[in-house]
């Protein structure tokens, strides 16, 4: 393949936050690899409480980043703030564009309102786009806020007529993969599942610790099924007092104060630590001394139609995981063998898994060493990486 030179484009916390983020970087670490390629990043407002204008720009593991629109709002100065967002997504793909060589705009999620004009400007400056679709765009809440829902529905337009938009597709899923094969014509739609940086998680070594420390890492969101966990540790922690519950990440203020407020009033609430939010550092240290990763998700459309992302960083640290039967699961896991299968928003199977493996070390040990191999065999970053300049490939041929 010719050298390439690719703009990352989307709407997500850089240069750290939660799974997109994680998902974004080993693609970028991916194009970096090739021989001779380049790579800029434009990031879509990126606006959060605790994000501030020394992170909004600068350079990460060799490549630069931008944010632009971070003072867009509903005040009065947003005709001006739009403009000033429209005019530098346009200049910096301007600027970012060989005048001589190949360029592609990867865009983080489908074309929708606030990435409609990029999109449309980079193919009129001679970029292929290529497409990382993770979410069903369909699915969107009837009570979310107006702007959230005209973003998702220009992004279900966009994905109906995505042959229109894209000379690349990637989706996380198999749901996902037929759904764009569907509609996509003869745009090549590329699966490429959620990966793990393998050389960031050593396998871990030794027995359990004790207490044994079972852990969730990631959204709080309706979907993740948090309740459930909870409800399911205190079962086993009545019978077993050398357990800990182990948490780390976010959600909204609403949900946070609901879960806070459910470990509270929990009669294991001295055994229930929220570590709050972490940085990469900080989480891949907590997850490298947890004994039994959970992804326990609850049963939804949403849950069945995208990848539980970290997977495959539980995965990867050689612990047992307890993992909700969604999506993909199945396709790479075997309950007993090298995971514990549950089905999602059960207590009593969550409980079931976790007694299972406390019952015998050895054996549960020996399932999380199974699990690690699956992390390397399918969702490796480097794997992820390689998929990805193939595709680019096939594009340049096309």
């Amino acid at each position: 393949m010719t050298s390439v030179n690719v703009v990352f484009m989307g709407n997500l916390l850089y240069p750290e936050g939660l799974a997109e983020t994680k998902r974004f970087q080993h693609f970028i670490d991916g194009v970096m690899e090739g021989e001779g390629n380049s790579a800029h990043i434009l990031l879509l407002r990126q606006s959060h409480p605790g994000r501030d204008d020394r992170r909004l720009a600068g350079e990460h593991r060799g490549v630069q980043y931008r944010t632009i629109g971070q003072d867009i709002s509903s005040r009065i100065s947003l005709p001006l703030a739009t403009l000033r967002y429209l005019f530098g997504g346009c200049r910096f793909l301007g600027q970012a564009r060989l005048r001589e060589g190949r360029n592609v705009l990867f865009l983080y999620g489908e074309p929708n309102l606030e990435s409609f004009a990029f999109v449309i400007w980079a193919r009129i400056l001679g970029y292929q786009v290529l497409v990382d679709i993770v979410e069903d765009s369909y699915l969107v809440s009837t009570t979310a806020p107006l702007a959230s829902r005209l973003k998702a529905w220009s992004a279900a337009w966009a994905t109906r007529h995505m042959h229109w938009f894209a000379d690349g597709i990637v989706v996380i899923s198999s749901y996902l993969e037929q759904k764009l094969r569907s509609v996509a014509g003869d745009v090549p739609v590329q699966l490429i599942p959620i990966s793990v940086d393998l050389e960031r998680i050593p396998e871990s070594s030794g027995g359990f610790h004790w207490p044994v420390k079972m852990l969730y890492a990631g959204s709080f969101g309706e979907k993740d099924g948090i309740e459930n966990l909870i409800a399911a540790f205190e079962d086993v922690a009545s019978e077993c007092p050398e357990t800990e519950l182990i948490m780390t990440g976010r959600g909204s203020t609403e949900r946070m104060a609901s879960i806070l407020e459910r470990i509270r009033v929990s009669p294991f609430a001295g055994r229930i630590r929220y570590l709050g939010y972490l940085s990469d550092d900080e989480y891949f240290k907590v997850i490298g001394e947890c004994d039994i990763p959970c992804v326990v998700r609850s049963p939804s459309e949403f849950a069945d139609r995208g990848f539980p992302f970290k997977l495959g960083e539980y995965l990867a640290t050689g612990r047992p995981v307890v993992t909700a039967r969604v999506s993909d699961v199945e396709m790479y896991l075997t309950d007993r063998v090298n995971a514990m299968v549950v089905d999602p928003g059960s207590v009593q199977a969550i409980v079931a898994a976790i007694k299972y493996l406390l019952a015998d070390e050895a054996r549960a040990l020996a399932i999380g060493r199974a699990g690690r191999v699956v992390a390397a065999e399918h969702f490796s970053a480097r794997q992820s990486g390689r998929r990805l300049l193939q595709l680019i490939a096939g594009m340049e041929r096309s």
